[in-house]
């Protein structure tokens, strides 16, 4: 089913609906689920209800949610317009799907449109515009153009980041997600239950690990990261 927040712009998404492949739309800057079509539900196995609001990462599983939390936030702040992952889904950690995620403008609003497919199926490298294309008869308005879904930095630009937040105990990839989520200190130390030092403690470790001083720093360097080694680093974790 499509349903979401804003009226206008799901009926927009209404195209989604009639996918038989799983599509997710997400808004922007706010990185929040606005609407899941049946084929969606059925592949992540989770009901639309449930997802509606929620954070986009909450769809992936582990060091794939960081991940996510990192290529959404990229998203956010415009410093990529798509990218192309391999990822473990919430709700069946050990299966695996390819998901390629676009930016569009619909009704004045940022939106990017995800098409998930299993891990054995082709990489959907220009799927999310195709399936658009076919579905409404034309292609939506996009902030630009896309040679393909891996625009962003370059391998040898990201490559070191995602290194680094692979080599975090999970703990501390956590919080780096909880950051480009908006969290602050507080209250991911009430999330964690443990106390505000704690979490200082945490933050002081992740930033040596990055060689930054001060969240901003941190959060600046993982947004203008793109994820062209995305799912390179994914499976080197695995």
């Amino acid at each position: 089913m499509v349903t979401g927040i804003d009226r206008v712009v799901i009926d927009e998404l209404s195209a989604l609906d009639r996918s038989r492949q799983a599509m997710v739309a997400i808004k922007l800057p706010e990185t929040t689920i606005v609407a899941i079509n049946t084929a969606g539900e059925a592949l992540f196995g989770v009901a639309a209800a449930r997802l509606i609001g929620r954070h986009a990462s909450s769809l992936f599983h582990g060091t794939d949610e960081v991940h996510a939390s990192v290529a959404l936030s990229a998203l956010a702040s415009g410093a990529i317009d798509s990218y192309c992952a391999r990822r473990r889904m919430v709700n069946r950690p050990n299966a695996e799907v390819w998901t390629s995620v676009r930016t569009f403008m619909i009704a004045g609003t940022r939106i990017a449109v995800g098409l998930a497919v299993p891990a054995d199926a082709p990489r959907p490298l220009d799927g999310v515009e195709t399936e658009v294309r076919a579905l409404r008869g034309d292609v939506w308005p996009s902030p630009g153009g896309f040679a393909d879904a891996d625009v962003g930095a370059s391998p040898a630009s990201s490559a070191p980041v995602f290194e680094a937040l692979d080599s975090l105990p999970a703990r501390q990839r956590e919080i780096v997600a909880a950051l480009l989520q908006g969290k602050r200190t507080a209250g991911i130390a009430r999330e964690m239950f443990v106390s505000e030092s704690t979490v200082r403690s945490h933050l002081s470790a992740i930033f040596k690990a990055f060689g930054v001083k001060s969240q901003t720093q941190l959060i600046t360097l993982l947004r203008s990261r793109a994820t062209g080694s995305l799912g390179e680093a994914t499976s080197r974790h695995r």
